[in-house]
C-alpha cells in the first residue's frame, strides 16, 4: 500500500478576536422611555489563509497554510422604546432600533497589477465586477469601443468601461460595484398586551448592499 507522509504545521495557531465596546442605558419618565446607545470595534488577526503571492512557484507550488489575514468591524447600535399602560388590563410598547456596522480588510495576502484590484482597504464583503456605461446600440458601436475578451457582442449587449486603457476589457478591468452585506439596519416593534394575551409585531429594513438576479425574481 502507499504511504503518504505529512509534516505538522507548527507555526499554524488559532485565530485571534479582539473586542471592545462601551455603551449607556436610561430609563426616564417612571421608567416608560427606555433608551440605550452602543459602540463596538472588533478586530479579527491571524487569520488563517494560504499566502500564495509570498511563495514562489519553483518551491514545487506547495502553499502551507499560515496566520496572516486581518479583518477588522466597527459600528454603533442605537434604540429607543416607549411603553404606556393605558388601564390595569392594557397596556402597549413601541420601540426603534438602527444599526450601523463598517468592514474592512485590513491584512491581505495579494498582488494585483493595478492598485483598484485591492481588496485591503475595502469592505470584507464588497463585491468586484465589471463597471457597465451602456448598451451597444449597433455594429458600429460595437466596432468602435475596445474588445471585450468575454464571447462575441451584438447589439443590446451590455457596454464595459476599459478601466486600464490597455484596448480590452477582461479581468483586469474590474471594480468594487458595491458589497454584499448592508451598512444599515434597522427595525420597528409594536407589543400591545392585554390581561393574558399579547400581540407583537416587527419590521426590519437593510440598506447600503447590492444583490444579483439571475432569474426572474
Amino acid at each position: 500500500s502507499n504511504i503518504v507522509q505529512t509534516e505538522k504545521n507548527y507555526n499554524l495557531g488559532y485565530q485571534v478576536r479582539n473586542e471592545i465596546s462601551a455603551g449607556v442605558e436610561a430609563l426616564l419618565f417612571n421608567r416608560s422611555i427606555h433608551l440605550d446607545a452602543n459602540v463596538f470595534h472588533v478586530l479579527n488577526s491571524n487569520l488563517v489563509a494560504q499566502p500564495l503571492n509570498t511563495y514562489p512557484d519553483f518551491l514545487g507550488g506547495v502553499f502551507p497554510y499560515e496566520n496572516y489575514g486581518e479583518e477588522r468591524a466597527s459600528g454603533v447600535e442605537i434604540g429607543a422604546s416607549w411603553l404606556k399602560p393605558v388601564s390595569d388590563k392594557l397596556s402597549f410598547e413601541i420601540g426603534a432600533n438602527v444599526i450601523y456596522l463598517n468592514t474592512e480588510v485590513v491584512k491581505k495576502d495579494e498582488r494585483w497589477e493595478y492598485d483598484y484590484l485591492n481588496r485591503t482597504g475595502r469592505p470584507t464583503n464588497a463585491i468586484f465586477g465589471l463597471e457597465a456605461i451602456g448598451l451597444f446600440q449597433d455594429d458600429a458601436d460595437i466596432a468602435a469601443h475596445q474588445q471585450q475578451s468575454f464571447g462575441a457582442v451584438v447589439p443590446g449587449d451590455i457596454k464595459y468601461k476599459d478601466q486600464n486603457g490597455d484596448g480590452i476589457i477582461d479581468a483586469n478591468d474590474e471594480i468594487q460595484i458595491g458589497q454584499s452585506d448592508p451598512k444599515f439596519y434597522g427595525g420597528f416593534h409594536l407589543k400591545v398586551k392585554y390581561q393574558n394575551l399579547t400581540l407583537f409585531a416587527l419590521a426590519t429594513a437593510r440598506s447600503g448592499s447590492e444583490r444579483f438576479f439571475d432569474n426572474e425574481y
